[in-house]
């Protein structure tokens, strides 16, 4: 004997209302997960830093901090194009306009510079020259807090640009370091600064 459902019309209808209710639950749940997951940073668009935009100086300025939202440790700026210890590399590593960031007091190898936002930052590519010496190496280390995430050596020219694609992502710190390489002789000055100019980064927002 076959039994009849006591809902035989009901039961369908309440099955698929449950159904289409978990399926908004499981929505909507997701859609807070991806909003409110701590990890999970909002990033700015690409920036290009020309430090163009700085007041002008043929004489160097430290580049501000919270400049770009990023911290600057030991980095200048100037004219390039107009520098009274030209010739150099600032005449020849200028991309756009005239100014250029450089490290400062790098008289000796290992001298560092730094860049940073505690929130985090890409920094994704730019262009690096040598001041006075041909084949200057410059270690540039990525960190997420005290954790290193790259850590990579470019050799520059001071004839010409060299452009970098970093494709650092995510990082807190960025150090820049120099060493090696030899001095031109075109140049009266030496040193183991180097200069970037057109830098491009994303900055947690």
């Amino acid at each position: 004997m076959k039994t009849k459902s006591m809902f035989p019309a009901l039961a369908p209808a309440i099955f698929a209302s449950f159904e289409t209710a978990l399926r908004r639950y499981r929505l909507v749940g997701a859609v807070v997960l991806a909003v409110a997951s701590p990890g999970r940073t909002a990033w700015a668009a690409q920036t290009l830093i020309t430090f163009d935009d700085l007041p002008s100086t043929i004489s160097g300025l430290s580049v501000p901090n919270a400049y770009k939202y990023l911290t600057w440790s030991n980095f200048y700026y100037m004219d390039g194009l107009n520098y009274s210890g030209n010739p150099s590399g600032y005449t020849n590593g200028v991309v756009s306009a005239s100014q250029v960031a450089f490290l400062y007091g790098a008289a000796n190898p290992g001298t560092t510079g730094i860049i940073a936002n505690d929130l985090g930052f890409d920094l994704i590519s730019g262009y690096l020259t040598a001041a006075w010496r041909d084949g200057l190496q410059v270690r540039v280390i990525g960190y997420s807090g005290a954790a290193v995430l790259y850590d990579n050596t470019y050799t520059l020219s001071t004839l010409a640009p060299t452009f970098i694609s970093f494709n650092y992502h995510g990082v807190t710190q960025v150090s820049f370091s120099t060493s090696g390489g030899t001095h031109n002789p075109a140049f009266r000055l030496d040193g183991y600064h180097f200069l970037m100019d057109n830098l491009t980064i994303s900055v947690a927002q």
